[in-house]
């Protein structure tokens, strides 16, 4: 683990668990919500207009949204796990560390900019 984090990893672990917890919360209101008698409503009336393409809309907003709180949940969870195995920092491509003002941004990046910028470029091929 990069030496720069060594006095910051009960920080940085309490973000990631604060973060953690709020996707969390996040993904289990995202699931009920149908349970809601407001949503029930809404439902009722794309049902009771005959609206299939805004329900489908709807549907489909719903879905992305919750697989991109699924994701990040994952990538926090992968961050935790790094941090335990003293891994977190170093970047997952090169093994360099990550610097710190790209870990402040986002905790649970995996690759150093360097890194980051040549997989953003390969996938727009």
């Amino acid at each position: 683990m990069p030496s720069y984090l060594a006095s910051d990893l009960t920080a940085v672990e309490r973000a990631l668990r604060l973060q953690r917890g709020a996707l969390a919360a996040a993904l289990h209101e995202r699931t009920h919500q149908a349970d809601a008698p407001d949503e029930l409503a809404m439902a009722n009336y794309v049902d009771s207009t005959d609206d299939r393409a805004e329900a489908a809309s709807m549907n489909d907003n719903d879905i992305a949204q919750l697989q991109h709180a699924a994701q990040s949940l994952r990538q926090v969870d992968a961050a935790l796990l790094r941090l335990a195995d003293g891994n977190y920092g170093l970047c997952a491509a090169c093994g360099e560390p990550i610097a710190a003002a790209r870990l402040l941004a986002a905790l649970s990046s995996t690759l150093c900019l360097a890194c980051q910028s040549k997989a953003e470029q390969a996938q727009q091929r």
